[in-house]
């Protein structure tokens, strides 16, 4: 099941009532939702308050969609109003994703140690993947990792949405070559 689908279940879940979807739902998207807020905040603590009052009104936003045929994009457009709306009151204006903003995000995420080697092997080879590419591309393949809109993604980078769309293909190329060298095109389940 995609993570769209996914996202779709437990809302429908959150709404009538069974709140273990909360967890389940915070594992799928709360990676992105974290990124997001520390694009927006610059800061780990104002990133985690975002996240706390995000999720303390989740079953708010999940009674709130009209049908659900997309609560993925629904939740990410409800937590970036929630930035923006924080930022407003700081009177801060949304910056750009920077080089050290991606660095600075990607080292609070989980260290190697607490993944199991299945995981490792796979982030290694998408540092690989990284290495090969050009700053525009890495910035790109971030974004796109956590959810990002192509739209949005052009905004930050400068960029018409078809030279995002072109970039998109470029870095998914590098990928899978990357993916493919280090075997991971072979069924071994």
């Amino acid at each position: 099941m995609d993570k769209r689908s996914q996202t779709n279940s437990y809302i429908k879940q959150i709404r009538r009532g069974e709140y273990s979807a909360v967890e389940s739902l915070y594992r799928l998207i709360g990676n992105d939702l974290y990124f997001r807020a520390f694009h927006y905040t610059k800061d780990s603590s104002a990133a985690d308050d975002l996240m706390q009052d995000f999720w303390l009104n989740i079953d708010v936003y999940c009674k709130k969609i009209p049908v659900v045929s997309h609560g993925y994009a629904y939740l990410m457009r409800c937590f970036e109003n929630l930035c923006i709306s924080r930022l407003r009151k700081v009177k801060t204006e949304r910056a750009h994703l920077t080089d050290l903003d991606i660095e600075q995000f990607e080292s609070l995420m989980a260290t190697d140690e607490e993944l199991d080697l299945r995981q490792r092997l796979l982030r290694h080879s998408f540092r690989r993947a990284e290495e090969k590419m050009t700053d525009l591309q890495k910035k790109v393949f971030v974004m796109l990792k956590y959810g990002y809109p192509i739209r949005r993604i052009a905004e930050d980078v400068g960029l018409s949405k078809s030279s995002v769309d072109r970039v998109k293909k470029e870095v998914f190329s590098i990928v899978r070559e990357v993916l493919i060298e280090d075997g991971w095109d072979k069924d071994d389940d």
